[in-house]
């Protein structure tokens, strides 16, 4: 029996040996060149040892970080993060398994959470890959008590050998008192302390009193900031101090700058401001003000919301807005002001738009301790009230239940009442609000009257940020000059076109105070670019959402690539390759993301049909634009599999490039548009008719669709275009109409173009000439929900119906291969 079992184990043995042996030669015989020669065991033991030599420069090793003070005291809970600027990444990263409310989080830019805190014993233990890594912790001495004190303490750069230890500890203790010129010295509630080598702010909370003591490194230049609350003595204030060193003498302080002051009035002294500062990653914070009282605030460009009482017991939080403050400017903000509502209906959802006269919309009902006040709803139909279930959060968004909603109301008239903390009209009692129409230099939208203040200035950012990603991609948005943005009334669910033409995100996303920073805002604008679902998109996304701070958001993407060359296999939370890119942008900058961002596109086109895979192609285009082999890389990675085909692939993308167009600077539609001024002339004659048809399914049965005439309010129009002296420069010419009225029809009569409408057919085709040889075939075909424009048989823009505006939006523009928009006009209703 003991023999037959030392048989079985050593046949088990065998067998397990060819296995890794075939195993091994299928493996060899994918990547080397001549795969019909078998390589021998010496060879293979060769090449493993050389891809492990190589990738051992993403080894990750732990180190031990402490803060001491001066004379050697551990300080526990202390802030603490590393960064290292070869991998653009910094530590600690938190263990996120690519949940929703992971992703939801790494939206915001950066959060307090995601520093790292120093044990009991004032030590924290870091695992981190090769490469020089600096290190700044921050925090208070002693922890508790009286005479506490902000301990500080940086590293430079260096590259720290496994299992070493470092200790973080200041050279000199400094006593300032910060005052400014008018107030006197003020009464601090928190310090936000930065080193001039490192980007990230670490919050400190510190005890009240205008004299604060530091113990900071010797020869290293520190940055500060501050706030404090509205008391007896002193305003409230969020004020920049400047930078200071061992250097610094004791003593007053200043602010860097002279600040603007918030003349606020309201509140009753129970209010708050919160403030973000657009490219300081992590300079936000909220004090709270009196009634009345001048808020210092250093100058900058800041998002600033509030929170105050709407009677004795609950509380009003409302949405921040933009503010860029200037310095000795005063910015008036009256906090009691009354409050404007609107409601917007959706196909499962209603929303009341609560705003105040400042243009703040309200976000939430609280109670003094936070908690959400319950908001109850009712829907009023054919003369009943049906209760609609209420919301604890202090939301004003509301479920429509099911049996209630709009496809089995039969076009009967909803009303609703709402039980809420405050009275807005007579009995709270609310219909669907007509919509207004609002423009920018990128964009346009179609909201309810009362958002329009808070629409305007989300345009405003919505500007700045698409200026910021043209100017980092190097590519010019296509189509249109102004986007079309549209916010139904639900949660979750955002698109957008590759043309340039729309962008739809849910309402919600009106709700957060820096919504133009949030990924979800710039991944959809990355759409209007040519930018496709991948890696690519995403880091062009991270680079321009940082609003002029440093390059650091995608960390959860860096970790992931991390992770990968360290054989830690787990699945990517966002597109891949994602980690890839935004390593390969550590390596070479805006020079690797600017040249692969212009010939990503065509090259995977044009390698699609020579047969290379995805993967094949973004390893090749990688290597190619950073100029460094990465097929061991992109093997752990797990992008390439063959040597030969990867070799293939790069030789192809560098064939492709050197026959390709050179990158041109991206031209911004504004220039575009007033190049060359006033050539179009307008006229315009408008009246006003009621009736539409539609077509509706037949219900129950799914097919044979009839036809329903319903009356709505429209506005059918007559405008002509002059379009002398413009045919000779362009390819063609286009015709966008984004306006109320249902029926379009199109008329060109040589250099003019002739607009009318409504048509007699509904949705007709006719053919005009421009030019010699290019013939256009314009079609505008409307339904319920939008209209739509076809081009020579393509989609080109889509636009949402608006039953009861009066007013709306004209595009008028050419195209040849440099120019791509011309001009566009405001068309409103003639008296």
């Amino acid at each position: 029996m003991k023999t037959l079992n030392g048989l079985q184990t050593l046949l088990a043995g065998a067998f397990v040996v060819l296995v890794v042996l075939g195993s091994s030669h299928a493996e060899l015989g994918r990547s080397d060149t001549a795969p019909n020669v078998t390589p021998s065991r010496r060879e293979v033991g060769r090449r493993l040892r050389d891809k492990s030599q190589l990738l051992s420069d993403f080894a990750y090793r732990d180190v031990r970080i402490g803060l001491r003070t001066i004379r050697g005291k551990p300080v526990p809970g202390a802030s603490i993060y590393g960064f290292c600027p070869g991998f653009n990444l910094i530590w600690p990263t938190t263990d996120r398994k690519g949940t929703r409310e992971d992703r939801r989080q790494d939206d915001l830019p950066w959060q307090e959470a995601y520093l790292g805190k120093t044990g009991q014993h004032g030590d924290v233990t870091a695992r981190i890959p090769p490469g020089k890594w600096a290190f700044f912790a921050c925090g208070c001495w002693p922890e508790h008590g009286r005479n506490r004190r902000i301990v500080a303490a940086c590293s430079d750069y260096v590259e720290l050998s496994p299992g070493s230890q470092t200790v973080l500890r200041p050279a000199v203790k400094k006593s300032w008192l910060f005052q400014t010129s008018d107030t006197g010295p003020l009464r601090h509630k928190r310090f936000f302390v930065k080193p001039d080598h490192l980007p990230v702010w670490i919050p400190v909370d510190v005890p009240l009193g205008p004299r604060m003591t530091f113990e900071i490194p010797n020869q290293r230049q520190m940055e500060l900031w501050s706030e404090g609350d509205h008391d007896r003595e002193n305003p409230a204030f969020a004020l920049h101090w400047g930078n200071f060193s061992s250097e610094t003498p004791d003593g007053k302080r200043e602010p860097a700058e002279a600040p603007a002051q918030l003349d606020v009035r309201g509140g009753r002294g129970r209010a708050s401001v919160s403030w973000f500062l657009h490219g300081g990653h992590g300079l936000t914070g909220q004090i709270r003000f009196g009634d009345p009282e001048s808020v210092l605030l250093s100058p900058g460009e800041y998002s600033l919301g509030y929170t105050r009482p709407v009677n004795q017991s609950v509380m009003a939080e409302f949405v921040a807005r933009y503010y860029h403050l200037q310095a000795e400017t005063t910015q008036p903000l009256n906090v009691d002001t009354d409050l404007t509502a609107g409601l917007a209906e959706g196909a499962r959802f209603a929303c009341l738009f609560i705003v105040d006269q400042n243009g703040h919309l309200l976000r939430r009902f609280l109670t003094r301790t936070g908690q959400g006040v319950p908001c109850r709803a009712g829907l009023w139909l054919a003369g009943r009230m049906h209760p609609v279930d209420q919301t604890p959060s202090g939301r004003t968004f509301f479920n429509i239940p099911k049996k209630l909603r709009r496809e089995g109301t039969g076009g009967l008239v909803r009303e609703w009442t709402f039980g809420l903390p405050v009275t807005l009209s007579p009995e709270n009692r609310f219909v669907a609000q007509p919509m207004t129409i609002l423009s920018s230099d990128h964009f346009w939208t179609s909201v309810p009257a009362v958002l329009e203040s808070p629409m305007v200035n989300f345009l405003e950012q919505a500007d700045r940020f698409e200026d910021r990603m043209r100017e980092v991609s190097q590519r010019t948005k296509r189509a249109i000059p102004r986007t079309c943005l549209r916010f139904p009334v639900r949660r979750g669910g955002a698109s957008a076109t590759h043309f340039g033409t729309r962008i739809t995100f849910p309402s919600d996303l009106l709700y957060q105070d820096v919504a133009v920073l949030d990924h979800v805002f710039g991944h959809e604008l990355g759409h209007n670019f040519e930018l496709y679902h991948g890696g690519l998109h995403e880091l062009i996304v991270e680079r321009s959402r940082c609003a002029g701070g440093a390059q650091i958001t995608g960390q959860i993407s860096m970790w992931f690539f991390m992770d990968r060359m360290n054989e830690i296999n787990r699945e990517e939370t966002w597109r891949p390759p994602t980690g890839l890119y935004v390593y390969c942008y550590s390596q070479g900058g805006l020079d690797f993301l600017r040249f692969v961002s212009h010939y990503e596109k065509s090259i995977r086109k044009a390698m699609g049909k020579q047969g290379f895979s995805s993967e094949a192609v973004t390893a090749a285009l990688c290597e190619v634009a950073l100029e460094r082999d990465l097929f061991d890389i992109g093997c752990r990675y797990g992008l390439c599999s063959a040597k030969p085909r990867h070799l293939a692939a790069v030789k192809a993308v560098r064939e492709l490039i050197a026959t390709a167009t050179p990158p041109q600077p991206a031209r911004d539609p504004r220039q575009i548009m007033s190049d060359p001024p006033g050539w179009i002339a307008l006229s315009g004659k408008w009246r006003q008719r009621g009736e539409w048809l539609i077509r509706r399914r037949a219900r129950g049965s799914g097919k044979n669709p009839r036809l329903v005439r319903k009356e709505m309010p429209r506005v059918p129009f007559s405008v002509s275009f002059s379009m002398k002296n413009v045919k000779d420069s362009l390819d063609y010419v286009r015709l966008d109409v984004c306006l109320s009225a249902s029926q379009y029809s199109f008329v060109i009569e040589d250099e003019r173009v002739h607009i009318s409408g409504p048509g007699d057919k509904g949705a007709f085709t006719r053919e005009f000439a421009f030019g010699e040889d290019k013939i256009c075939k314009p079609r505008v075909s409307v339904n319920e929900k939008e209209v739509t424009l076809v081009l020579d048989g393509k989609q080109i823009h889509s636009a949402p119906r608006t039953d009861y505006a009066s007013q709306g939006l004209i595009y008028i523009y050419g195209a040849n291969r440099r120019t791509s928009v011309i001009a566009d006009f405001r068309v409103t209703e003639h008296k």
